[in-house]
């Protein structure tokens, strides 16, 4: 479950915060005068985030653009379908 806490807070239950995300899972965004500034995730979370980006590093923008508008292409084809 993702949460928002103030700075203040997080450093008053820092302990608590670690033990809800490495054991339930729960996300955590931590807020500096009302401006979320860090997220707190689990070891997994974050390996799982670091794999799909290292994925996604060597694809082109090239590639990423085309896909896009393949998808766009297609989404407009099934809507005329639906005419």
């Amino acid at each position: 479950m993702l949460k928002m806490i103030s700075a203040m807070e997080a450093r008053k239950t820092l302990g608590q915060i670690m033990n809800e995300v490495s054991i339930r899972n729960d996300e955590y965004i931590i807020e500096r005068a009302g401006y979320p500034l860090v997220a707190v995730i689990s070891v997994a979370e974050y390996e799982r985030l670091k794999n799909d980006r290292e994925k996604t590093r060597d694809i082109s923008l090239e590639k990423i653009e085309s896909a896009i508008e393949k998808t766009i292409i297609n989404v407009k084809n099934q809507e005329l379908k639906k005419l």
